[in-house]
């Protein structure tokens, strides 16, 4: 009778062990199952969304050569005329006010309407890097979204000037390796043995 009832009792603590796993594995396959998306932030799932619309963006300007204008554009000498950032700086976008570059009109139509956003441009000083924005707004403290793109600048690029980026007949050879001794370019050749000049990066930033 002993050994029936430890069998017994042997059969019930394997039944209740059973028991564990069977409800533990509904509940792995139970929670697998809910979809939990409505309950989590949908702050990445925004930001994810804006940061393809810059990527986009920033992919047509580079296929239209609209980003090669921009990076080879300058301010004009000593102008006051709106639009313009300095003797030798990149000159500044305003989408949406005459005259307006290719590349001031794509970001009005295709991210006006549904975002805010900045545009910003790195470019080599020396050892380092300085940036500069190309807008008259600058990303606010609050979460966003950059894409950016690398654009290849070559000594025999013309260097465009003015708020239209209009053409002025000097390439950037003309303007020799210390550019910015001379007030020709904003940035100096990185490259005086080659045909290469320099490599800028241009950020779009949306919220």
């Amino acid at each position: 009778m002993g050994t029936a009832s430890g069998d017994r009792g042997q059969a019930y603590v394997l039944e209740a062990v059973i028991s564990v796993l069977v409800l533990a594995l509904a509940l792995v396959l139970g929670m697998q199952a809910v979809d939990i998306a409505p309950w989590t932030d949908g702050t990445d799932r925004q930001l994810d969304d804006l940061r393809t619309q810059a990527d986009d963006v920033l992919v047509t300007a580079q296929e239209e050569g609209m980003l090669d204008d921009i990076a080879a554009c300058v301010a004009n000498d000593e102008s006051n005329e709106p639009g313009t950032v300095g003797r030798e700086g990149p000159t500044l976008l305003i989408p949406g006010v005459a005259p307006d570059t290719a590349f001031e009109a794509w970001l009005d139509n295709t991210l006006a309407n549904a975002t805010q956003f900045a545009v910003q441009l790195d470019y080599p000083v020396g050892d380092g890097i300085n940036s500069t924005s190309l807008t008259l707004q600058s990303p606010l403290d609050r979460p966003s979204a950059t894409a950016s793109t690398r654009v290849t600048l070559s000594e025999s690029d013309e260097i465009l000037r003015g708020a239209a980026c209009s053409p002025s007949g000097t390439t950037l050879a003309d303007v020799g390796d210390n550019a910015t001794a001379d007030g020709g370019f904003y940035f100096d050749n990185q490259d005086p043995d080659g045909e290469l000049y320099g490599v800028v990066t241009i950020r779009v930033v949306v919220w």
